[in-house]
């Protein structure tokens, strides 16, 4: 049979446009980098501590120090709305507090220092709008709470006020109406068990979305609304990365691992997740499809790399932080398990 020539370069071009654009691979690593905490450079007296945030590109490739002090321990952090600033906690010897950085500038403000020299700050989370920060807020020696700031350093509010049981792990629903928390609330329960609740912003309504005898900790709300990420150990001595709706049903286990796995985090576009896990040895940063497929290992260092955050631009700070931050690291209190 004779092909025409324009039949055939038809044919050609069809094929061409198929392994372009009909033919991805799933298993294509998402673009953007990652930001996460490390230990790695940390030295005495501040040995062990994260004194250092990698960036890193989601292939592995290109891992650079995004931030470095010496003097303080870097805690959680989170890049806002519009990619401009990032807000992280700094610990010293005598205190916790939150600061926003603009990441163009480099300018930085100590956003909490206004509410009390002893009222100490982790975990912080943009609302949607980018016009507030809710944190964990608390007294030494005292319970946790969940509050909300706004950017200028004037407004506190404590949504929680538990003095019987610790409340953390803020993530603000994208529409800005509502807090993911958990809270170690309810009669009979545990010491250790945690449960997730949300609440709206002014902090009525709060309302048990897991209610199980395992501890779920760190809810983090999906992009697109629908969901909330979390971390628990119900399926055994480890802890596994779940996905749940945001009324607490169709609870999901995404990592299934028999080691640990923590601190997930969204993509920006939802269809990414990124986490810690000790599956290899020790806290490496990993990825997986939001469905809980390709999980792949990012980070390869013997210390200890951990909270991951999407990031989508390019730019670096300078390698020292500023302000009042030359105090030798000393222990507080610390949002951890």
């Amino acid at each position: 049979m004779k092909v025409e020539p324009t039949s055939l370069l038809f044919v050609i071009l069809i094929a061409i446009l198929y392994g372009l654009f009909g033919a991805q691979d799933s298993t294509a690593v998402p673009k953007g980098t990652i930001a996460f905490l490390s230990n790695r450079n940390s030295a005495p007296p501040r040995k062990g501590r994260h004194t250092t945030i990698y960036r890193i590109n989601t292939n592995g490739s290109n891992e650079r120090i995004w931030l470095e002090d010496p003097k303080v321990a870097f805690g959680k952090m989170a890049l806002s709305p519009d990619s401009k600033q990032i807000a992280l906690d700094i610990m010293t010897d005598f205190s916790r507090h939150v600061y926003v950085i603009d990441i163009t500038t480099d300018q930085r403000q100590n956003l909490t220092e206004p509410f009390g020299e002893h009222q100490l700050f982790a975990t912080p989370t943009w609302s949607g709008d980018g016009k507030w920060l809710a944190s964990v807020c608390f007294q030494p020696g005292e319970h946790n709470d969940v509050c909300i700031m706004d950017l200028a350093g004037k407004v506190l509010r404590n949504l929680t006020r538990r003095a019987d049981d610790s409340d953390g792990s803020p993530s603000w629903s994208p529409d800005s109406s509502k807090i993911a928390y958990y809270s170690r609330r309810g009669a009979g329960r545990a010491d250790w068990n945690t449960e997730i609740y949300v609440m709206d912003i002014n902090g009525r309504n709060q309302t048990n979305l897991t209610n199980h005898p395992a501890w779920d900790y760190y809810p983090r709300w999906s992009p697109n609304g629908q969901q909330i990420l979390f971390y628990s150990n119900r399926e055994g001595n480890q802890d596994d990365i779940y996905v749940m709706n945001t009324d607490g049903t169709d609870v999901a286990n995404l990592t299934r691992h028999p080691l640990e796995d923590r601190m997930p985090a969204w993509s920006p576009d939802g269809s990414w997740i990124a986490f810690m896990s000790t599956r290899d040895g020790n806290w490496n940063i990993y990825i997986m499809e939001a469905n809980g497929e390709n999980q792949t290992r990012v980070t390869h260092h013997p210390s200890v790399d951990s909270s991951p955050i999407w990031v989508d631009f390019d730019t670096t700070f300078s390698v020292t932080a500023q302000g009042k931050l030359s105090i030798i690291w000393g222990d507080l209190k610390a949002e951890t398990r």
